[in-house]
Order: C-alpha cells, then structure tokens, then sequence
C-alpha cells in the first residue's frame, strides 16, 4: 500500500467496520464516527503515510472527523498492513471463548486502550471481560 492508494485501502477497511458495527447494532456514534473519518480519508489530498512518517499519530489526529482511537487505528494499517478490531469484526466466533465485542478507550494518561467482552453463552445474561 503506497500513497493515495493506501489512503483509499484504509478508507475502504473503516467504511467496513462501519457496516459490521452497524450490523451489530453498536453505538451510532461510533458508527458514525467511522464513517466521518472515511469521508475525510477517502478526499485528503496528502499520504497519509507521509503524515504519520513525519508527525506520527498525532499529526493523524488532527485530520477533520479522526479522534485518537481511529488514528490509533490507521496507525496500525500502516505499521502492520493490518487492522486487527476489522479483524476480529469479520470472524466474531472465533474468538477463543465465543463471540466478542471490542470497546476501545483513552485511559487517563491518554493511552487507547481495549476491553474485549467475550459472551460465554447467548443464552446467559452474563459475559467475560479482559482487558488488553
């Protein structure tokens, strides 16, 4: 993934994990969040690979419509050509202990953190937690 291309690559995967937490019924916020960043990513002139190469994720942060958590995310996608909370959102029943829900969040020191609830039995009215 290179340039403008891989801009468009990464728009392509958030615009997904909108429609798969949509599909789930997640927060609408959140889901609109996503797509907000798509917008902006899909129509910025620059790399976004040359924005994080020179000012690191929080020259993505600034970016209209991108909070922390999705720049955290496109932070990812560019490191490691992978997202893994798309991942997990394409194959929800693989995880270890039943299907599982990713709530991401800024700890105080302004470090994103996760919270994976695993759902032991669709049945039960209770579920697992662990933090990551």
């Amino acid at each position: 993934m290179y340039g403008l291309n891989e801009n468009q690559r990464i728009a392509a995967r958030l615009r997904e994990a909108a429609e798969r937490l949509e599909e789930l019924g997640d927060n609408p916020f959140r889901v609109a969040a996503f797509r907000r960043a798509t917008e902006t990513i899909e129509d910025w002139p620059r790399s976004l690979r040359e924005i994080y190469d020179r000012h690191g994720p929080s020259g993505l942060d600034k970016l209209p419509g991108v909070g922390l958590a999705i720049a955290g995310a496109i932070a990812e996608m560019l490191i490691t050509g992978r997202w893994k909370r798309l991942e997990r959102l394409r194959n929800p029943s693989r995880a270890p202990h039943g299907p599982e829900r990713v709530f991401t969040y800024v700890d105080e020191e302004g470090v994103e953190r996760q919270c994976v609830v695993v759902t032991k039995d669709p049945a039960s009215r209770h579920s697992g937690t662990r933090a990551r």
